[in-house]
């Protein structure tokens, strides 16, 4: 599908850039042939067509910083969605028809040493749900999205052999019948990371999720996951 970009350097920090893309995706098979007693698919879906412009700015006004903000439109024909016509139905794999999305995002990343990497993150969105008229109870995807999210992370390497990093998210998200407990979300994760400098093709993980034990439904009407704690072995070869 079409793909195209193209940037302009203002000046020696400064730099504006656009793109635009066409994507399609095909119903999967879960949407189209999927059924219990929850969910039911549609083998008559048809395929979602997505076109997005990008236009924004990027900067590096030092060797320690960068930026970013820009601002999208998209529109989705045909979008593929999982929808509930009344509160106690099934969820119903549906085209909802055309859906008009807008929204910005603005990006800090700040290195204050050679093995500390910081960024923060902050993203609008807006969706056109009067683009169509089906008058369904509720949305699981296409129509449940974070009207405002802001991620902060650190990366940070003490020595080589060990990296520790953390995300901490906030969201409102918009509205939505089937979700319970509030709109509001404060995710968190942790982890550590070991590469014995001698079998550098093995990495021990701990990690921990959901830090602050946050009950905020990230798939409405969904239990969410408790705060839990694991560990990984990778061997790379």
């Amino acid at each position: 599908m079409p793909q195209l970009g193209a940037e302009y350097l203002l000046s020696d920090t400064l730099t504006a850039f656009a793109s635009y893309t066409e994507t399609v995706r095909l119903p999967s098979y879960t949407e189209l042939s999927y059924s219990n007693l929850y969910s039911v698919g549609n083998a008559g879906l048809d395929p979602q067509k997505t076109d997005q412009t990008e236009i924004g700015l990027k900067g590096i006004p030092a060797e320690s910083m960068d930026w970013k903000i820009s601002a999208f439109y998209r529109r989705s024909h045909n979008t593929i969605d999982w929808m509930k016509t009344t509160s106690g139905g099934s969820w119903n794999a549906t085209n909802i028809g055309d859906l008009d999305i807008y929204g910005t995002e603005a990006q800090l990343g700040w290195y204050p040493e050679k093995n500390i990497e910081t960024r923060l993150t902050y993203t609008w969105i807006y969706k056109n749900k009067t683009a169509f008229d089906f008058g369904n109870y509720a949305s699981r995807y296409a129509l449940d999205y974070p009207e405002h999210l802001v991620q902060a992370s650190l990366l940070w390497r003490p020595v080589k052999a060990i990296e520790m990093g953390t995300v901490q998210s906030l969201r409102w998200q918009t509205a939505n019948a089937v979700r319970t407990g509030g709109h509001f979300g404060a995710d968190s994760s942790f982890v550590v990371r070991f590469s014995p400098p001698k079998a550098d093709y093995a990495t021990l993980s701990v990690l921990l999720n959901n830090a602050w034990n946050d009950n905020f439904q990230t798939f409405p009407g969904q239990r969410p996951p408790e705060r839990f704690a694991g560990a990984s072995l990778t061997l790379t070869w």
